[in-house]
């Protein structure tokens, strides 16, 4: 007796699949090679279903539970996106100042003023209300629309399904009341 179902998934911490293990890779393989495997995932991951099944690709990917809108062997998501002003809620950028002489040499709560440029030390800001909104030309755009890093945290390990084990017994498949499949 095994102490692993068929079509069970393990992490490993070494980069080989061991004995009766496929790395998790997406990888296409002959039906009549793996015949009790397929029975369990048909196509749900990839293959023709006549010659030829797929195992899971999971090389990058966070694992999801069914449910709710998931199924079985849906790939969402991305690497890496590519932010633009569509991705951002509705929202401006201004900058003002007041029309007094600047008093302070800190920002905190104070706004631009106005500078004398006889000053020994350069005060800029005034602790006033803002009064003037300044060009808009003052604040630059940034960003190129460059793509930028979306993984969450993680640790490369080895993700194997099993090729061989004991076969799992087929539960009743019923339905919630949300119209999820769920074992019973």
């Amino acid at each position: 007796m095994h102490q692993y179902y068929l079509g069970e998934i393990r992490m490993f911490g070494f980069g080989t699949a061991p004995d009766g293990w496929l790395s998790c890779n997406g990888q296409i393989l002959n039906i009549k090679d793996y015949q009790d495997l397929y029975g369990l995932l048909g196509t749900t991951y990839g293959g023709n279903g006549t010659t030829t099944f797929a195992v899971p690709n999971l090389m990058g990917r966070a694992i999801e539970g069914v449910g709710s809108g998931h199924p079985r062997g849906a790939s969402r998501g991305s690497e890496r996106i590519a932010l633009d002003v569509t991705n951002l809620p509705k929202h401006s950028h201004e900058l003002w100042g007041c029309n007094a002489k600047g008093n302070k040499n800190k920002p905190i709560g104070c706004y631009f003023g106005i500078v004398n440029e006889l000053q020994s030390e350069i005060n800029m800001y005034h602790n006033t209300t803002m009064d003037v909104k300044l060009s808009p030309e003052s604040i630059e755009v940034v960003g190129s629309g460059q793509a930028h890093d979306n993984m969450q945290p993680y640790l490369a390990l080895n993700i194997c399904i099993a090729t061989t084990g004991d076969v799992p017994k087929r539960a009743s498949i019923v339905k919630n009341e949300g119209g999820d499949d769920v074992s019973a």
